[in-house]
C-alpha cells in the first residue's frame, strides 16, 4: 500500500517511526477487501476537545472511484462530530 499511495519516504525514517505515528493518532480506520487485504486507511490527529485534523485518506489505486474513500472520510468526520469536535 505504501508504494502505490506515494508514502514511499515514510519508511526511510524506520518502521518504529511509522508505528509510533499511527499509534499516536487520535482515531484511525482501515478498510479491508474480502480477501482480508488492507485497501484503505484514514486517520485523525486531535487534542480530543477542540481541534481535529484529518491527515490521511488512502485507498489503493485499484479500489479508487468506488466510493470507498468517500465513505471512509464520512466515518472520520462522524467520529469527530460524535465527540463534539
Amino acid at each position: 500500500m505504501i508504494e502505490s499511495t506515494e508514502w514511499q519516504g515514510i519508511l526511510d525514517k524506520g518502521k518504529s517511526s511509522l508505528s509510533n505515528s499511527l499509534e499516536n493518532s487520535w482515531y484511525s480506520i482501515s478498510v479491508y477487501s474480502k480477501e482480508n487485504e488492507i485497501i484503505g486507511f484514514g486517520r485523525v490527529l486531535s487534542d480530543g476537545e477542540l481541534h481535529a485534523l484529518i491527515c490521511d485518506v488512502i485507498i489503493l489505486p485499484e479500489y479508487q472511484r468506488h466510493g470507498i474513500g468517500s465513505e471512509l472520510l464520512q466515518k472520520l468526520i462522524t467520529k469527530c462530530k460524535n465527540h463534539d469536535i
